[in-house]
């Protein structure tokens, strides 16, 4: 007989295809570096935390009775309302596909220009603005209070890669390619100063800063040059060294600025109060 057929029970056969559905198992090299792996992801978290701690122990916060929370949970920031004229002007750098906090700015007076060139945001931005329009009656908010412009903020004026998240769900596209991914667009971005004379801004109110890596940049330009807002929302994107966000707190601090509150990554800083 050359070649034979042997029986499987049924038992047999499930142990075979349980095997196959787990796949070939991993070399001991394999499973050392899946170790390692997950070991750096447990540190990174670790040093966030710490760095976070950190970071908290230079608040000094301002006790006022009206501090605000403008926005969905996840996309909103607090507001010190009483550091602010009635119809305040805002810039908020960094749309993504919610602007929650921009459009509860708007419902409240004031007057908000809009930055992010990337194309999930553009659309995003002008389908909320659209639909406002056609139902003007019915709107929360009146939509000549806010003005969009598709233009980055960076502390010069360049065409700029914006690098794509390894999530495609995800709309945080950044120049500091913080993910590290290799693709990128193009699109054109402007200094705090040069977008807010462009639209008629002779000075700000708010600055929110959402933008991905480079907040440290645009903060060190704005205090370079002649504007200076009573509250600046930023978030300190993750991940970032330790010196360099601290660096930015000193340098707030030194312009006259008061670290007055952090929730999660966001702090506020404000003037005056």
């Amino acid at each position: 007989m050359v070649g034979y057929v042997r029986r499987c029970d049924t038992a047999q056969v499930a142990i075979a295809r349980a095997e196959f559905s787990r796949g070939p198992a991993l070399t001991p090299r394999a499973s050392i570096w899946k170790r390692g792996n997950h070991l750096q992801k447990i540190v990174a978290k670790l040093r966030r935390g710490l760095n976070r701690l950190l970071l908290t122990t230079a608040v000094r916060p301002l006790l006022l009775a009206d501090w605000t929370y403008v926005g969905i949970t996840y996309a909103g920031w607090w507001v010190p309302f009483a550091l602010l004229p009635s119809k305040p002007l805002c810039v908020a750098a960094g749309a993504g596909t919610d602007i929650s906090f921009d459009v509860g700015m708007a419902a409240r007076g004031a007057k908000v220009l809009i930055l992010d060139p990337t194309p999930m945001a553009i659309a995003h931005v002008n389908g909320v603005l659209n639909t406002a329009r056609s139902a003007a009656a019915q709107s929360s908010f009146d939509p000549e209070n806010i003005i969009f412009v598709p233009t980055g903020l960076y502390d010069r004026a360049a065409e700029m890669k914006f690098y794509l998240p390894k999530n495609r769900e995800d709309t945080s596209l950044s120049i500091e390619n913080l993910e590290q991914t290799d693709e990128y667009i193009l699109a054109q971005c402007d200094t705090l100063e040069s977008v807010a004379a462009n639209n008629g801004f002779q000075a700000i109110d708010l600055l929110k800063l959402d933008i991905e890596g480079v907040e440290h940049l645009v903060i060190a330009d704005m205090l370079a040059g002649p504007l200076r807002p009573s509250v600046v929302l930023c978030e300190f994107d993750q991940p970032c060294a330790l010196a360099t966000m601290m660096g930015t707190v000193r340098a707030m601090k030194r312009a006259g600025y008061r670290f007055a509150r952090i929730h999660r990554w966001n702090l506020t800083f404000t003037r005056g109060g």
